[in-house]
């Protein structure tokens, strides 16, 4: 179902799809696993790039300790320097991983800022349905009603309509024929006789 029943004046910043809630949730999904795959592989390079650290703080804690203040001078900065280059890669890489999952947060708000719009749209368009739903039943209601006074109508229309078959059927049994009606002309012809005479 699409979620783009009241999209925002300036369109979505983060769905590509609200046409398709499922492309949507897919979007999330994809999202997800690409921010959790980045974290892997950025905290898998903070690892390999913490594990050279402690060397250079004990490289670091030795010049300290030479006391000599130019060896501290030339080359305490050097070990810094690499500790230092060391934090702002794991920190970027860390600010890396944390922008992939803000991107997942803001899709998952989005979305379901437009879910929470769309649900007020499809609950009107429900209640549409619903009055409508009503309205079908009450003439289905009429309808098979009126079914049923047809069936009875016909039905009534058949009885009268045997009645009618079996008083014809009398009548037509009841009607003399051709050699009937010879041998009762005869039986008339006879009898006329006999009293004519």
């Amino acid at each position: 179902f699409s979620i783009n029943k009241n999209p925002p004046k300036d369109g979505y910043k983060f769905i590509r799809y609200p046409d398709s809630f499922r492309a949507c949730l897919m979007q999330v999904c994809n999202s997800g696993w690409c921010a959790f795959n980045e974290a892997h592989k950025n905290m898998d390079q903070i690892r390999l790039h913490t594990m050279a650290v402690p060397e250079y703080m004990k490289t670091a804690v030795k010049i300290l300790f030479q006391g000599n203040d130019e060896v501290v001078e030339a080359h305490l900065s050097d070990q810094l320097e690499n500790i230092r280059v060391i934090a702002d890669d794991c920190l970027a890489l860390a600010d890396t991983t944390e922008k992939r999952f803000t991107d997942v947060i803001n899709i998952i708000q989005e979305l379901l800022e437009a879910c929470v719009n769309a649900e007020h749209f499809y609950g009107e368009e429900l209640e549409e349905i619903k009055k409508k739903l009503e309205e079908s039943k009450i003439r289905k209601q009429t309808s098979e009603e009126a079914v049923k006074r047809s069936k009875k109508a016909v039905k009534t229309m058949e009885e009268e309509l045997e009645e009618a078959r079996e008083t014809y059927k009398q009548a037509m049994d009841s009607i003399p024929s051709g050699w009937n009606m010879v041998a009762m002309d005869l039986v008339g012809a006879v009898n006329e006789s006999f009293h004519c005479f």
